[in-house]
C-alpha cells in the first residue's frame, strides 16, 4: 500500500470519526449487528468506515439501479445477501421504453412489444437526451434517428407527443422518472417497505448536467440519490476490488510468452500499476446494442481513481453484422441467388435470425439459420458454428476491439502489462465473444466473470446501497470504498491571495474551519469567495460563488472574529457556513454534488496540478508582492486570516 494512500485512509478515518461526532450521527456497523469486527493485521487493513446513517434520520432500505442505455435493474442486499428484484413481469431487466397513450402511461415491456404500431408516442434512447442542449451538433445527429419528435424548449430538448388529440411536451427527466418509478414500485412490493433512497449508476461520459439531470428524474420518481456512481466503479465493487491487493503475475506465465514471442516482443512484468505498491488497475469493457465504453481504473485500498475512458459506436449490432453479412452474401452465392437488398422482409427474418443464433450458439456449437419471405421460400437454409463464426469475428469485430482499448491504453498513458483484472459487462451473449480478445491481449491478467456480465454493475451499485444503509456486512467490512477530494477548496482573502480550506487529496466527508478578521475598521459586512485550484491567487482559480455576512459588529481590525466551515458530503456537495464568532448570525451557501466532481476528468485534474507546480515560484513571488504593497487595505469587504493579520 502506497505511503499517499495509507496517509489519505488514516487521516480519513480520524476525520470521518470526528465528522460523525460533530453531525451527531454513527459510523461503523450498526448497533443491531450481531458480528464485531476484529482487524487482525493493523499495518494493512484500514478501519472500518461504514455509515449506518449520514443524517440522523434511518434511510430505511435503500437500493441500487443500474439505469442503463437499454435495460434498466434493480438490486438490494438484504442480510447481507445480493437480490437481483424482478418487475411484475418477473423480467430482472426492464426496457427503457415508454409509451404515452390517451388512456395513461406504459413501461418497460409491454411498451417494447408495441413500440410499431406506436411509434411516434413510444420513447426509447432517452438516457442520451439527459442534461443535454439542443443546439448541440452531436445531439442534433442522435436526434435524427429517433422516430419521434423532439424539439426545442428554454434550449434543452423536450420529447413532443399526441395526447387525446392535443401536443403535449415532456422534458427527458420526465421520461426517465417514468422507469425509475418502476424499478421503485419493484423494491417497494419485493421488501414491504416505503423505498426512498437509492444509488444509481451511471455512464462515466455523464457531465455534471447530465448527472444532475439523473437526479431530478430520481425526485420525480420520489427517489433521494445518496451517491451517483461511475458504471466501471460499481463493477469494481461487485467484485470488491476495494478488499484485495494487486495480484502478482506468475513467472511461468511470463516465460511461456517469452517463449513464444521471443525477448524482443516481452516487456518486463509490471510489479504494480502505475509505481503505487498494491494498486490494482483493472479494465472494464461495457458493450451495449449500439456502443460500447471502454475503462481503466485503478483501485488503491478502497481509493478509486479513474484512468482512462473513450466511448465508441461499436456494440452488439456490429457482431451480429459479422453474421448477418456472411449469410447475405450466401444467399446471394447461393443456389437460388437471392438478391435481399430489395426484400425488406426478408433482410427482417435474416436479422431475426441471426440473434437467434447468437443466443443458440452460446449454449450449442452449432444452430441453424432458416429465411423466407411472402416474395421467395428457402431463400437461405444452412448451419453455422461457433468456429464459423469466430473466423468471422477475427476478421472484422476483433480488431475493432482491440483498437479501442489500446486507445483506452493510451490515453491512460499505460502499457497493457500494467492491467491487473479484466471485466466485461453487458449482454452475456457478447460479453462471450469479448471475454477470449482481451485474454488474448493481456496475458495474465485475471478475467473477473463470476457474475453475470449484465447483473455486475446492479450488483455493485446495490453493494454500495447495502454500505449506506448498514445491510452490507461481509462478517467483517475491513474496506469502505472512499472518495477523496481531486482539488483544494478555499477562499479569497484581503488582496486576491488563495486559503486553502480543504485540501486536495482529503477524505470525503470532511469538514474544515478557518478563523477570519475583516480586513479594516467598522466594517459592517464581508464577502466570501469560493474557489477551487491549487494556484497562490485567485485569478488562477476557479471561482465557485460567493457568500455575504452582514450586521457585523462594528470594532477595531482585529477585535471581531469569522469562523468559515467547509464542508463536503459524501455526495460531494460543499456546504460553506460563516459566523461571527460567539454569536448566533450564520449564512450558509451550498454547492451541488456536479461543482466538485472531477474523477470522471482526470486529465484536466492533472493538467491543473501540473501547471501549479509549474508556476509555484512566479506565484509566490507575486504573492509576496501583493502582501508587500499592502493590497488587502483596498479590499472594503475583505477578510484576512487570523494567523497572518497585520497591525497599523
Amino acid at each position: 500500500m502506497s505511503i499517499r494512500t495509507r496517509v489519505l485512509a488514516v487521516v480519513g478515518a480520524f476525520g470521518a470519526l470526528y465528522l460523525s461526532f460533530y453531525l451527531g450521527t454513527q459510523w461503523g456497523p450498526s448497533a443491531t449487528s450481531k458480528q464485531t469486527c476484529i482487524i487482525q493485521d493493523t499495518m494493512d487493513a484500514l478501519p472500518t468506515l461504514t455509515p449506518s446513517a449520514w443524517n440522523e434520520e434511518s434511510y430505511g432500505d435503500v437500493i441500487g439501479i443500474e439505469l442503463g442505455n437499454d435495460y434498466s435493474r434493480v438490486g438490494i442486499f438484504k442480510d447481507d445477501q445480493f437480490i437481483l428484484i424482478a418487475s411484475d413481469e418477473g423480467q430482472t431487466k426492464t426496457p427503457n421504453y415508454v409509451t404515452l397513450t390517451d388512456q395513461g402511461v406504459i413501461t418497460g415491456l409491454k411498451a417494447k412489444e408495441q413500440a410499431d404500431d406506436n411509434t411516434e408516442n413510444t420513447i426509447y434512447d432517452f438516457r442520451h437526451l439527459l442534461g443535454r442542449r439542443f443546439p448541440d451538433t452531436s445531439l442534433q445527429q442522435e436526434i435524427g434517428l429517433l422516430p419521434y419528435k423532439v424539439v426545442e424548449k428554454d434550449s434543452r430538448p423536450s420529447i413532443q407527443v399526441q395526447i387525446n388529440g392535443m401536443e403535449k411536451l415532456y422534458s427527458p427527466e420526465e421520461i426517465t422518472a417514468e422507469i425509475l418509478t418502476r424499478m421503485k414500485t419493484a423494491a417497494e412490493h419485493w421488501t414491504s417497505n416505503r423505498i426512498t433512497h437509492a444509488v444509481i449508476a451511471v455512464p462515466t461520459y455523464f457531465n455534471d448536467a447530465q448527472r444532475q439531470a439523473t437526479k431530478d428524474a430520481s425526485a420525480i420518481a420520489g427517489l433521494n440519490v445518496l451517491r451517483l456512481m461511475d458504471e466501471p466503479r460499481a463493477a469494481g465493487l461487485a467484485y470488491e476490488l476495494d478488499k484485495i491487493r494487486r495480484l502478482e503475475r506468475k513467472d511461468s506465465v511470463w516465460k511461456e510468452w517469452e517463449d513464444l514471442h521471443g525477448n524482443a516482443l516481452l516487456e518486463a512484468p509490471a510489479i504494480n500499476c502505475r509505481g503505487v505498491d498494491d494498486e490494482y488497475c483493472y479494465l472494464v469493457f461495457n458493450i451495449e446494442e449500439r456502443g460500447c465504453d471502454v475503462t481503466i481504473t485503478s483501485v488503491d485500498y478502497g481509493v478509486f481513481e479513474l484512468l482512462g475512458n473513450l466511448t465508441d459506436d461499436f456494440g452488439n449490432r456490429d457482431f451480429d453484422h459479422d453474421l448477418f453479412r456472411y449469410l447475405f452474401n450466401l444467399a446471394h452465392e447461393g443456389v437460388a441467388h437471392f438478391d435481399m437488398s430489395e426484400d425488406f422482409e426478408a433482410i427482417d427474418r435474416l436479422n431475426f435470425e441471426v440473434k437467434e443464433a447468437q443466443k443458440t450458439l452460446l449454449m450449442f456449437p452449432s444452430a441453424d439459420i432458416n429465411v423466407s419471405s411472402d416474395n421467395a421460400e428457402n431463400i437461405l437454409s444452412t448451419t453455422v458454428t461457433r468456429e464459423n463464426v469466430q473466423e468471422l469475428h477475427a476478421q472484422g469485430s476483433d480488431y475493432k476491439v482491440i483498437g479501442l482499448v489500446e486507445k483506452a491504453l493510451f490515453d491512460a498513458k499505460l502499457e497493457k502489462r500494467a492491467i491487473d483484472g479484466l471485466i466485461v459487462t453487458g449482454d452475456p451473449i457478447y460479453a462471450a465473444k469479448i471475454h477470449p480478445i482481451l485474454q488474448g491481449y493481456f496475458v495474465g491478467a485475471k478475467l473477473h466473470s463470476d457474475i453475470k456480465s449484465d447483473e455486475v454493475v446492479v450488483r455493485g451499485v446495490a453493494r454500495m446501497a447495502g454500505i449506506l444503509s448498514g445491510e452490507y456486512l461481509d462478517g467483517c467490512v475491513d474496506y469502505y470504498p472512499i472518495d477523496i477530494l481531486p482539488l483544494s477548496v478555499g477562499i479569497e482573502t484581503a488582496g486576491g491571495l488563495y486559503t486553502k480550506v480543504v485540501l486536495r487529496n482529503s477524505i470525503v466527508p470532511t469538514r474544515k474551519t478557518k478563523l477570519l478578521i475583516p480586513a479594516g475598521d467598522s466594517q459592517e459586512k464581508v464577502v466570501l469567495k469560493i474557489y477551487e485550484g491549487e494556484r497562490e491567487l485567485v485569478k488562477y482559480n476557479r471561482y465557485l460563488g460567493s457568500l455575504e455576512l452582514d450586521g457585523l459588529s462594528r470594532t477595531q481590525r482585529g477585535e471581531l472574529e469569522i469562523e468559515v466551515a467547509f464542508m463536503v458530503t459524501p455526495e460531494f456537495k460543499l456546504i460553506v457556513t460563516a459566523k461571527e464568532k460567539d454569536f448566533d448570525h450564520e449564512v450558509e451557501v451550498v454547492f451541488d454534488d456536479g461543482t466538485l466532481r472531477h474523477e470522471r476528468w482526470q486529465e484536466e485534474v492533472d493538467d491543473i496540478l501540473m501547471e501549479a507546480e509549474k508556476t509555484y515560484e512566479a506565484d509566490l513571488q507575486e504573492k509576496d508582492k501583493a502582501i508587500a504593497e499592502d493590497s488587502w487595505k483596498q479590499d472594503k469587504f475583505g477578510v484576512l486570516l487570523l494567523s497572518s493579520r497585520k497591525e497599523n
